[in-house]
């Protein structure tokens, strides 16, 4: 039951809202009353309300103080003001202090019950959200497994997981890497990423979820750490899409398996050997497989799809087209993207339309990406005077796939 109290210096309207409204009906206890500024804040902090119906001017303190300092004792109390004069600075002042609801006097009980009834409901909703963060904070862990789960063991049937995942960690973009090891117990270091462990028949695996792309410099600092453990750990693919998660997962078993074979222990960046296979056909595979990329890297585009389109494994082609090319595909796909968007934004182009034109859904995730590449926002880059300034020449280039 939620708890009221009522302060006003005018004996008759304290006596008809105790008696004339149905407290107990509307849930309401109410715990006490005052008719001075110093006496309600006396009781305020004795009670802790719920609920505070107070006039605005009072003796020795008026109802807007009070209401400053209440709102400061008991930090989700409502207000419900009331005056007999309609003075507008008043109701300023009351509306900047968050009152949940204003009357003017002389007000009827249907008056006050609808102002009751309205607070409680605000009260009610705010209760619910406090259950949920709540909730949320004990079982947040548990959600994030679940759908990592479902991504890793559904594949790309479970598209609403990924957006889920998204949600559930508050970053709007994220990238996940798999690694995949044997040992019972496994320490990840790295306290700035949210980890998830779980079982998947002999092998254990763990996700990392980073805020940020992971670069060449992260791994380099965590490799000493894992190359001391004394058990093989793989490393999948950065993943940014549904299909690429499970090929991360693909790729962190093999490259686990590879260094169980040649017995090194480390963070294995897993290269496949390529010159095992047929090196003709590995080349034609990533020839085919770059024409793929910039004829379709302005859309969504996984690793995956490629895969598909040369025919090779995705997990093979992660590491063929890292040998072939230098980096991976999708630090290749990121770098010809930026290039484009460069391009782009040197033309004039709006920021909003460069972002949608090089793939990427969200003006935010594009700023991100563009910064992370460029070190500067994309609306900096098309105002600073040396881009948008094109020679001739230059603009009669082939535009960047």
């Amino acid at each position: 039951m939620h708890k009221a109290v009522i302060f006003d210096d005018e004996y008759i309207v304290v006596e008809g809202l105790r008696q004339m409204v149905d407290w107990n009906g509307l849930g309401i206890q109410l715990a006490g009353t005052a008719n001075d500024g110093c006496s309600a804040l006396e009781l305020v902090r004795d009670v802790r309300p719920d609920l505070i119906l107070t006039d605005i001017r009072m003796p020795g303190m008026d109802g807007l103080k009070l209401i400053e300092l209440a709102a400061k004792e008991v930090q989700n109390a409502s207000f419900i003001v009331f005056s007999g004069f309609n003075e507008f600075e008043y109701v300023k002042r009351a509306i900047q202090l968050g009152v949940a609801d204003y009357l003017e006097k002389p007000f009827t009980i249907e008056h006050i019950n609808q102002a009751l009834t309205k607070v409680l409901g605000h009260i009610s909703k705010r209760e619910e959200m406090e259950v949920l963060r709540s909730d949320w904070e004990g079982n947040r862990k548990a959600l994030v497994e679940r759908a990592l789960l479902n991504l890793l063991l559904n594949n790309e049937s479970c598209p609403n997981a990924w957006s889920e995942l998204h949600e559930l960690e508050h970053t709007g973009v994220i990238y996940a890497t798999v690694l995949a090891f044997r040992a019972d117990h496994f320490t990840i270091h790295a306290s700035e990423e949210a980890v998830i462990q779980f079982q998947m028949g002999k092998d254990r695996l763990a996700v990392m979820l980073h805020r940020t792309m992971p670069g060449e410099d992260y791994w380099a600092q965590h490799a000493q750490y894992y190359r001391d453990q004394d058990y093989p750990i793989g490393q999948g693919e950065i993943a940014i899409q549904p299909a690429d998660l499970f090929i991360s997962l693909e790729t962190a078993r093999y490259a686990l398996k590879q260094a169980e074979e040649v017995g090194w222990t480390g963070l294995c960046t897993y290269k496949a050997k390529a010159r095992d296979k047929n090196e003709s056909k590995g080349k034609e595979a990533i020839e085919k497989a770059l024409a793929y990329i910039h004829l379709n890297g302005m859309r969504d585009l996984s690793l995956a799809e490629v895969a598909e389109h040369v025919g090779l494994n995705a997990a093979y082609l992660s590491v063929l087209f890292k040998d072939s090319a230098g980096e991976s595909f999708i630090k290749y796909l990121t770098r010809l993207r930026m290039e484009k968007a460069k391009w782009l934004l040197q033309r004039g182009l709006k920021v909003a339309d460069v972002s949608e034109r090089v793939g990427y859904h969200t003006y935010r995730h594009f700023s991100e990406v563009f910064k992370k590449y460029t070190g500067v926002l994309p609306g900096q880059y098309k105002e600073d005077p040396k881009n948008t300034d094109i020679n001739p020449k230059n603009d009669a280039l082939t535009e960047p796939e």
